[in-house]
């Protein structure tokens, strides 16, 4: 019974010492660190972006949004591709238009 008085008053105390001075939970910021802690977290906080709903997430992963979002990526990879057959920038050799029946051995590559 004696251990439990002894515990008690040791809590309050040790709270009641972090609040003096406004540094504890309880009182407002005292420093310009933690003002501007305050200030950063509530950017950080107004930034922060919702939880995707189930209809977002389903509407992102169906079939024809995956197929859209390739295509948009493979055009913005495009514009820094040079074809190994024509040395045009814009586009590979499988996707080439170029006509190359009279060019045999012409600006690069080793035949087959």
């Amino acid at each position: 019974s004696g251990g439990a008085s002894d515990a008690a008053p040791v809590a309050p105390i040790q709270k009641h010492e972090t609040d003096v001075g406004g540094k504890g939970e309880g009182g407002p910021p005292s420093s310009k660190k933690a003002k501007k802690k305050m200030a950063k977290a509530r950017k950080k906080a107004a930034k922060a972006k919702p939880k995707m709903t189930k209809e977002e997430r389903r509407a992102k992963y169906t079939k024809r949004a995956l197929d859209r979002r390739d295509a948009q990526a493979a055009r913005r990879r495009a514009k820094d591709l040079v074809c190994f057959r024509c040395r045009k920038v814009g586009h590979t050799s499988s996707d080439c238009t170029a006509d190359m029946a009279g060019s045999e051995g012409g600006s690069g590559g080793a035949g087959r």
